[in-house]
């Protein structure tokens, strides 16, 4: 998934933040496994 992601930003020439923030935003069940629980609410309030 990651590497797919990464990928895609470099073929396409996509800003490193824009897609960051976007593979936030569609895969929660990924990255809120690597975090604690309050800290995973507060980037997700962020988004």
């Amino acid at each position: 998934m990651l590497n797919t992601t990464l990928g895609e930003m470099s073929a396409k020439h996509r800003d490193p933040k824009v897609v960051a923030q976007d593979f936030l935003k569609q895969h929660p069940e990924i990255w809120k496994a690597w975090l604690p629980v309050d800290v995973a609410n507060k980037v997700s309030a962020g988004l």
